[in-house]
């Protein structure tokens, strides 16, 4: 298509994430000093979508689920935020120990990450979060809950994460 102008060519309106956009890899330099020509996938610059995390207890009496079953992320280049609303109830014990997946895979790779809880609500009065902590592990973040109160409590929380893969 040597010689057509891009503004004559038909106006793509709806992307996918396995579509192609030409990209200059200005770090190689085999074609020429100013860089290489290649193809990317629209997926692999930015994409975004709901997800469905499954959680795994590690310690603790307690049901964890998402509130309305799935959560919400965005990924550009190796950013990855993610937001869901978490709901723990408590059987008998006050700390609720717990694995949930992440919307991305890291094959291994390591990952910083900042995850956020903030108390959305307790149905019952006199319980709080006391201590919230997120390990990162290949491909689920691990949480840790405290309450004051020992059972039958029910919080929810919203949970934004915000992950750099390396």
């Amino acid at each position: 298509m040597a010689g057509v102008k891009i503004t004559d060519l038909t106006p793509l309106s709806t992307v996918a994430s396995g579509d192609l956009l030409y990209i200059v890899d200005v770090s190689d330099t085999t074609e020429s000093p100013q860089g290489t020509s290649k193809s990317i996938e629209v997926g692999n610059i930015v994409s975004s979508g709901i997800y469905y995390p499954s959680f795994t207890i590690v310690t603790g009496n307690f049901e964890v689920s998402s509130i309305e079953g799935d959560a919400f992320f965005h990924k550009s280049e190796n950013f990855v935020q993610f937001f869901l609303k978490l709901r723990i109830r408590f059987l008998s014990d006050n700390i609720a120990e717990f694995s949930m997946t992440l919307p991305f895979s890291s094959s291994g790779n390591s990952h910083r990450s900042n995850a956020i809880c903030s108390l959305m609500y307790a149905q019952t009065t006199g319980g709080a979060v006391v201590r919230n902590t997120n390990i990162p592990i290949v491909d689920e973040m691990e949480f840790q809950f405290e309450t004051e109160n020992s059972s039958d409590d029910t919080y929810e929380f919203n949970v934004i994460g915000n992950y750099i893969i390396s």
